[in-house]
């Protein structure tokens, strides 16, 4: 019996020393001091203990190996922590705990105008709250509303959108009244809810509260579906300044970088607080193009409007030589409007005339004694209209004031005539066709609109030019030639199909290049280009052309083709070329076009003789020619 007794004492102490012990303090991580009363357990076990009045705990008989020790107090983040335990020792350690805010209960204002819990609000509400706007990354107000039931959203760019509720839905709909702290927050000259400029950050709001149904006996006709407050943060209750930069890109290519940068800043002097709160946000939208669109704007289609309003006489008719030259001089006076050497020579429109508009006021002694110190004699009339040149030899004349003197309709009629005309729009200075020549007449007006559409050939056509020096004529080989189908691409320039092979942006030859390899000196009469003058064949009688006839035969003996091998005359004996050779000889050709026409019902490839491309013989690629 004292055997037994003995190792039973000794198989027990085994067993305690194969387990530790556990003891520390759990602590405020804030300020250090000790949290009272706080669990602290090991997971997935019911061992545990609570702190004492110094945050104390100890845990006894924790099995040895790797344990999971979990501390929880209430208003403090849950802390658990991984820890080796050694049988027969103690593990000693501090536990530190986050403070957490407490989630208590909603309160309200919007329902019924007074502060009152949500659940006790007379009408449907629901709540955006302060953590779920911080816990989201959005780059408008309405991506928080997105699921909010009873709310229709709509968008059409990264920051104009709107909302409604209960239906009737559409980017323009103000069903929805929209306040910000209690206060109407529509831009009253639209009679809508622009909320891409309510001016409110994201920092800054509190809580966003969206009541569904009319509401209008609480606020007004303006309430017909429902209304949702933006409770903004008093800067009594929270004060600091916070930041946040946001970033990204959208799920579409060739878009730039999305930027945002949102702060709020509050402070508080004894009863007395402010705060200032913005947002800046930069992006791109998703890219849109209208064909229809491009044309009404392209002054390839409408020329350059502005060119009418420069006073310049740059083309069409010649202005009258009571008008100035641009001189060198002036181009720095006029830098801000576009002057350069470019205009140097031209009649320029001083807005004095001899003979004008009826009734039209007239230059004055006066005048001329205001403008004497100004290097170009100019002279400013009360609407900011600037007369030029305003010298002795023009007392007595007639000058522009804007006013329709005379009651015929027609404002400052007759004076500078000619400068600024109509036609003046298509004077670009530019060789657009790619011609040569700049500015001729298919290059303006009706003439050069025509082009567009069609391929036309063109025909040699002479202009005339004018300038206050001289005249002279120049010929236009390709007058008017056609452009052919045209389109704009996704980047908003246009694109042809001149040679009517079906592939947009194909090089015609403007810049004396075969970019696409597709110009030949010669061309078929399915608009195809060619190197060579006709398709190649096999010449066997050396006379320099494809003769169908010039080949052996067959004969059908009994169902089956036996070659005639006679050579290539057909008769036997002859000894000419390929007889009795074996094999059939003939004249063949390549079919590079494919041309076929129907004979005796069956389809018979066509030997094709090419015609000139080269249309100026200058050897290379020029607008009208294939390819």
């Amino acid at each position: 019996m004292k055997k037994v007794a003995v190792y039973a004492i000794l198989i027990a102490s085994t067993l305690l020393a194969q387990k530790g012990t556990l003891t520390g303090k759990v602590l405020d991580a804030a300020n250090g001091s000790p949290l009272i009363g706080a669990n602290v357990s090991l997971e997935g076990t019911s061992q545990g203990a609570a702190t004492d009045t110094e945050g104390r705990f100890t845990i006894l008989q924790v099995e040895a190996g790797e344990q999971t020790l979990m501390a929880s107090y209430i208003g403090y983040q849950v802390l658990k922590q991984d820890v080796i335990v050694r049988g027969g020792e103690t593990l000693s350690m501090d536990l530190e705990l986050e403070p957490e805010v407490i989630q208590m209960e909603t309160y309200v204002v919007t329902a019924s105008r007074r502060r009152e819990r949500v659940e006790d609000a007379p009408a449907a509400i629901s709540v955006i709250s302060k953590a779920q706007i911080r816990r989201e990354s959005n780059t408008n107000l309405g991506d928080y509303l997105k699921g909010t039931k009873g709310i229709d959203f709509t968008q059409s760019g990264i920051d104009s959108y709107n909302m409604t509720a209960r239906g009737f839905n559409s980017s323009f709909s103000s069903r929805l009244l929209t306040l910000t702290d209690g206060r109407m927050a529509n831009v009253p000259s639209l009679r809508l809810t622009a909320y891409n400029v309510i001016p409110v950050s994201f920092e800054d709001v509190e809580q966003i509260e969206v009541v569904l149904g009319p509401a209008s006996a609480l606020y007004g006709p303006n309430a017909h579906s429902g209304v949702l407050n933006i409770v903004t943060s008093s800067p009594i209750r929270t004060q600091g300044t916070s930041i946040n930069i946001q970033g990204g890109l959208l799920s579409q290519t060739d878009t730039d970088l999305l930027k945002k940068f949102t702060f709020r800043t509050a402070h508080k002097f004894g009863d007395f607080g402010f705060k200032v709160s913005g947002v800046a946000l930069a992006g791109q939208d998703w890219t849109h193009f209208n064909p229809d669109e491009y044309e009404g704007h392209d002054p390839l289609f409408i020329g350059r409007p502005k060119y009418k309003h420069d006073r310049l006489d740059r083309g069409g008719s010649l202005a009258e030589n009571e008008n100035h030259r641009f001189t060198t001089e002036m181009i720095k006076e006029l830098k801000e409007e576009g002057a350069d050497e470019s205009w140097v020579g031209y009649y320029w429109g001083d807005k004095i005339e001899s003979i004008g508009e009826d009734a039209s006021p007239l230059i004055t002694q006066e005048m001329v004694d205001d403008a004497a110190d100004d290097e170009f004699n100019r002279y400013e009339l009360d609407n900011g209209t600037v007369l030029w040149f305003v010298t002795e030899e023009k007392i007595g004349f007639v000058y522009a004031d804007g006013i329709d003197n005379d009651g015929d309709g027609d404002i400052d009629e007759g004076i500078d005539l000619y400068v600024d005309d109509a036609s003046e729009i298509w004077y670009d200075g530019v060789d657009n066709d790619g011609d040569g020549h700049i500015d001729e007449s298919d290059e303006r007006g009706s003439s050069w609109l025509d082009r567009f559409g069609n391929t036309i050939t063109g025909i040699p056509y002479t202009t005339v030019f004018s300038n206050p020096d001289s005249v002279w004529t120049i010929l236009d080989s390709t007058h008017k030639f056609g452009f052919g189908e045209y389109k704009y691409d996704s980047n908003g320039n246009i694109v042809f199909d001149t040679n009517k092979n079906g592939v947009y942006d194909d090089d015609w030859g403007s810049n004396g290049m075969d970019d696409d390899n597709d110009w030949g000196l010669y061309k078929d009469e399915l608009g195809n280009a060619y190197d060579i003058p006709f398709e190649p064949f096999t010449d066997l009688n050396g006379n320099g052309v494809y003769d169908a006839d010039v080949r052996e035969g067959y004969a059908d003996i009994f169902g089956t083709k036996v070659l005639l091998d006679f050579g290539l005359d057909g008769l036997p004996n002859t000894g000419d070329f390929g007889e009795g050779n074996g094999v059939w000889d003939g004249e063949t050709f390549e079919n590079l076009n494919g041309n076929t026409e129907i004979i005796d019902g069956a389809s018979v490839p066509i030997w094709d003789i090419f015609s000139n491309n080269d249309t100026d013989g200058n050897g290379q690629p020029s607008p009208g020619e294939n390819g």
